[in-house]
């Protein structure tokens, strides 16, 4: 006789679905939705898993009065024998024959599907709508299960098992190895010696999604990458730890707490500013999350492609802004030399009238001489004097002048002259 608490049971369903849970309990659906009904426990829908399988945030439905944790006896009635002994009588020939037939078209299904991926018909075409992206994603996680027995003949994980095998060995065994160069380039496990196989067959059913999907792997040294489009997503898979206290006798040595490997494994994406993960629970491991990993790396594409062209749109505007500033700033040295120019014209005006000015007064002073007393010996003597300063400041003269000063002296002289 079976027997699970209420909270219990509302947990179980909401990590692996009702029809998982019947199947893990081995009750029919039909069965499991009556015992759900009488002890008011919700269930989920159908949208529900779809919003979660895209990895959006999903609200879980609460478990009313959850206080009243009461036990569940599930198919109190019937004694196990009873129930085998009609599993007996109910079968027969025609029902093992349908099994059977079921069991061969569902291969010969696979099968199909599998060369359908291998000619590309599963191929995520990027440059569809978002929505179109993960239409295949189930049939392609359908027909690429985790093995129970790593059977595959792939290099890279053929080579990443002689790595781990490799690690084993001390540091200075590891580089006398001849193959320890080689073996560097290897997929990015980081697990215990236990769960190494686990970790592999997993690896290996990931890279057949992912190929069957269009994905191309690359793999580098400690790295291992998924080009998706034209955006690459960098994948791990890791061991959880568990933190446990030790005694006080080995706290003297030591710390408080050790960490030892857990079982429980995660898978890591990550591309560019964004990341994602899934993890075994107490209820589903990776291997049944496959569905989800691979559409949480859709979105991961579709959120690192939103930020390129929130990027490219940013470096646009950018571009823009500075061509703005040139512009102005061009305009502002245009402006400058003009009012330079402008500033040098009315400096010449004004050394101009200011010489015409000299000159004026130079003439003045002469035709004063002309009429003056003054013997003619100081009168010429003055008179050659004037004309030649005269000729000095005229800025209309032909001849040049017998001196070593230049236009800007001149200038300069003028300025004084008025200064003074």
């Amino acid at each position: 006789m079976k027997t699970i608490t209420r909270k219990e049971l509302y947990d179980k369903i909401w990590s692996i679905t009702k029809s998982k849970t019947a199947e893990e309990l081995g009750l029919p659906i039909a069965y499991l939705t009556k015992i759900c009904g009488e002890h008011n426990i919700p269930t989920p829908t159908s949208g529900y898993w779809q919003h979660l399988s895209w990895g959006r945030d999903v609200e879980k439905t609460p478990l009313p009065n959850p206080d009243v944790d009461t036990t569940i006896v599930l198919m109190p009635n019937e004694p196990v024998s009873k129930v085998r002994k009609k599993k007996v009588q109910q079968t027969n020939y025609s029902e093992i024959l349908d099994i059977e037939i079921s069991k061969t078209q569902e291969e010969n299904e696979c099968k199909h599907l599998r060369r359908c991926a291998r000619a590309g018909k599963f191929v995520v075409d990027f440059n569809k709508p978002v929505d179109s992206w993960g239409t295949d994603v189930d049939k392609v996680v359908r027909i690429f299960p985790v093995s129970d027995v790593l059977k595959t003949r792939r290099d890279i994980v053929l080579q990443t098992k002689a790595y781990l095998r490799l690690k084993r060995l001390s540091g200075y065994e590891q580089m006398q190895h001849p193959d320890y160069n080689r073996l560097q380039t290897h997929l990015d496990i980081s697990t215990e010696l236990e769960s190494n196989d686990r970790a592999l067959r997993l690896f290996d059913a990931i890279i057949n999604i992912y190929e069957a999907l269009g994905g191309k792997m690359r793999y580098d040294k400690n790295c291992t990458f998924i080009e998706m489009g034209d955006v690459e997503i960098s994948i791990r898979i890791s061991e959880r730890s568990k933190r446990v206290e030790l005694s006080e006798e080995e706290q003297r040595y030591g710390g408080k707490y050790k960490f030892i490997p857990s079982g429980l494994f995660r898978v890591s994406l990550w591309s560019g500013p964004y990341e994602s993960m899934i993890e075994d629970t107490k209820f589903a491991k990776v291997e049944d999350k496959l569905d989800i990993l691979v559409r949480k790396s859709l979105t991961l594409v579709q959120n690192v492609l939103d930020w390129r062209e929130q990027i490219r749109l940013q470096e646009i505007e950018r571009r823009r802004q500075e061509e703005e500033r040139r512009r102005a700033e061009e305009r502002r040295k245009q402006i400058e030399k003009l009012r330079e120019q402008e500033l040098n014209n009315a400096r010449g005006m004004l050394s101009l009238l200011k010489r015409e000015m000299i000159v004026s007064l130079i003439d003045i002073v002469l035709n004063r001489y002309d009429s003056s007393d003054v013997s003619d010996y100081e009168s010429d003597a003055l008179a050659i004097k004037l004309r030649s300063l005269q000729n000095m400041f005229d800025p209309n003269r032909t001849a040049p002048i017998e001196s070593n000063l230049t236009e800007s002296d001149i200038n300069l002289l003028a300025n004084e002259f008025f200064a003074g």
